[in-house]
This record gives C-alpha cells, sequence and structure tokens, in this order.
C-alpha cells in the first residue's frame, strides 16, 4: 500500500513540473505598442543601456529611444518571422557616432512572458526586455 502511494504522489510531482508549450511567434502575436528597456548582456555583467519604446504594426516596427543618451538610436522598417525568431531590416541612414549593436536590427530570439516580449539578439550582446501598453 505504501509503495502505491509513493508512485502516486511521484506521478502527481512529474505532472506538476510540466514545461509550458513553447509558444509560437507569429507577426499578429508581435503587434502592438511595447515600453521597456534595451540591456547589454555582458559576460560577467547586465546593465541597462537605455529606454526604449517600440511599436509594431503589420509587417512594419518603429523603434526609438526615449532617453536622450542615443539621439541617434532609432529604428525603422520591415520585419519577418522565421522559426521563432524575428528579422528586423532596419531600413534608416544613420551616423557613426554611436553603438549601432543598440538599434532594432538583425536575428532576435523571441520570449513571451505574460505581457511582456524579450528580444535576444542572436549575437548575444544585447536584449530588448519590452512591456506590452
Amino acid at each position: 500500500m505504501f509503495s502505491v502511494l509513493v508512485i502516486l504522489f511521484a506521478v502527481a510531482i512529474i505532472s506538476a513540473c510540466k514545461k509550458d508549450a513553447a509558444t509560437t511567434v507569429t507577426p499578429e502575436k508581435l503587434q502592438g505598442n511595447y515600453t521597456g528597456w534595451v540591456v547589454s548582456d555582458g559576460i560577467e555583467t547586465v546593465s541597462i543601456v537605455g529606454n526604449v519604446s517600440v511599436q509594431i504594426s503589420g509587417g512594419n516596427y518603429q523603434s526609438a529611444f526615449t532617453s536622450s543618451s542615443f539621439p541617434a538610436g532609432s529604428s525603422k522598417g520591415s520585419f519577418t518571422v522565421n522559426n521563432n525568431q524575428v528579422v528586423f531590416v532596419d531600413s534608416l541612414a544613420h551616423t557613426a557616432n554611436f553603438n549601432w549593436g543598440v538599434l532594432l536590427n538583425g536575428t532576435y530570439a523571441t520570449q513571451f512572458k505574460g505581457d511582456s516580449l524579450i528580444l535576444n539578439k542572436s549575437d548575444g550582446s544585447y536584449s530588448y526586455r519590452l512591456k506590452k501598453q
């Protein structure tokens, strides 16, 4: 009898530990207005680079830093979704006097957590941590 209870308890624990199903990224799921931070994902530290707003509508996006630390740090262009990754293609011309790595441009892995969207740059350098408005 004791071993049956142990087995039932173990099954209950394993069932409770099931991972959530992966959220499939679609252009429709990305639609909306977001605010948040761009974060530098360094080897030993993570630091906030700046506040940002991002608008995604249709197959287009626009992002801009809301702090004056990156006056030229805005992006505007189109995006595509491919295997739960989003590829942003910036169509603006930029000056050379700032860190282009912070621009929303290139390939990003996506992660949804409730009303939050996390975009991790494929080279691991920056991530956008955004909350849907």
